[in-house]
């Protein structure tokens, strides 16, 4: 775990202003964010859920975290991240809010909120920090902190399924954000954080939800390099 712990280093010394380049360095910002809260929406209002339990891995500053707070504002919010002086960003942002448990910790840790149980998993642009075995190891405990109908919602980054495929998604990367106004320096800082990357293709991030139980599983949104994967809990499954 030592690249993904100095991964984390990276974005704490960030931390004040990662935010800012965030919608530039995502082209599909609206779309990649807004499906993943759509899917959160969809799933709450199908189990009849007004106020959910959210576990957010690798929460960062809380921008996803203060979306799905702006939509639930009872929501139970716990926010998990290795880096403090990103929660530190997300508790300034998340201050208005009720019902907020800040942890500062490694979600790779098997012992990490051991027997809790969350309506909703979420995560986005942490667990392609993760090698192989580890994203293998947390879908495992994913499913285990889910209830049983609850949905584990993950918006990351996606390998192509070639290395021309990859690249074409580099070359694209680079024009929309270059388009989108992004300065080089802010294209630079994002490629070095790049180098520590473990993406895998969407496929894999499939199965690897499928081998840990979670039933169905979809890719709901894709653009080049950028994925939204959701499953759920099986509601038959021993809590």
């Amino acid at each position: 775990m030592a690249s993904y712990h100095s991964v984390a280093a990276s974005f704490g010394r960030d931390a004040h202003n990662y935010d800012a380049a965030r919608r530039l360095l995502i082209p599909c910002f609206d779309d990649f964010y807004g499906t993943a809260l759509r899917l959160l929406r969809d799933t709450m209002a199908e189990r009849g859920v007004g106020a959910p339990t959210v576990l957010d891995l690798g929460a960062g500053s809380g921008l996803l975290s203060a979306m799905i707070a702006a939509v639930y504002p009872g929501a139970a919010l716990t926010l998990v991240d290795l880096a403090d002086p990103m929660l530190a960003v997300a508790r300034d942002r998340l201050a208005g809010h009720g019902r907020v448990e800040m942890i500062g910790a490694d979600y790779s840790d098997p012992d990490l909120l051991a027997g809790r149980r969350f309506d909703a998993v979420v995560s986005a642009l942490s667990i392609h920090h993760l090698g192989d075995a580890d994203k293998a190891a947390v879908s495992a405990r994913i499913h285990n902190w889910l209830a049983p109908g609850g949905i584990f919602i993950n918006a990351d980054q996606v390998l192509g399924d070639c290395a021309a495929s990859t690249a074409r998604h580099r070359q694209v990367w680079l024009a929309d954000v270059r388009r989108a106004g992004a300065c080089e320096s802010q294209i630079d800082q994002a490629i070095d954080r790049m180098r520590a990357d473990k993406s895998v293709t969407y496929t894999t991030h499939l199965r690897l939800m499928r081998d840990a139980g979670l039933a169905p599983v979809d890719c709901a949104y894709k653009n080049q390099g950028f994925a939204v994967f959701w499953g759920t809990r099986p509601t038959g499954s021993a809590a």
